[in-house]
């Protein structure tokens, strides 16, 4: 290989360096894509007091209406027993506790588990993939 040639070589690869480096500086650093949106709905019970928990994060919207509360389990779905509304939410996160105190009924025992879920407050529509339930349930003779 001849001095003009490998002059020649070391130029376009000096240039290449250099554009790929002016390349990373002005694109700055790869960011890693944020988590998927996620929500969990726990519980604990001491007595008749059940502690609900709800958390959120990665979802769009502000203002918007966390419902979080104590179902019971009947086969086609979740009953209600008790709810609590709290809002002014952000979508991007949040965490959200509450207990809720049932009086005992030794005649009306039931299996409990906690729910929650992010609403839009001007439609009254959940969030997709926002609702949560607890994975433990309590059988309970509260309520």
């Amino acid at each position: 290989m001849g001095p003009k040639r490998a002059s020649l070589i070391n130029g376009f690869l000096s240039g290449t360096i250099s554009a790929v480096l002016l390349l990373g500086v002005v694109a700055g650093p790869v960011s890693a894509a944020p988590p998927p949106p996620s929500s969990t709905a726990t519980m604990t019970v001491s007595g008749c007091d059940f502690t609900v928990t709800y958390t959120w994060q990665g979802f769009k919207g502000k203002n918007l209406i966390a419902t979080f509360g104590l179902y019971e389990p009947i086969g086609i779905g979740d009953l209600s027993i008790t709810l609590t509304n709290v809002g002014g939410q952000l979508g991007t996160g949040g965490t959200l506790t509450h207990t809720f105190n049932l009086s005992a009924n030794a005649h009306a025992a039931r299996t409990v588990v906690a729910r929650g879920a992010l609403e839009n407050s001007r439609t009254f529509t959940q969030i997709s993939g926002s609702s949560s339930r607890s994975t433990n349930s309590i059988y309970s003779t509260c309520g």
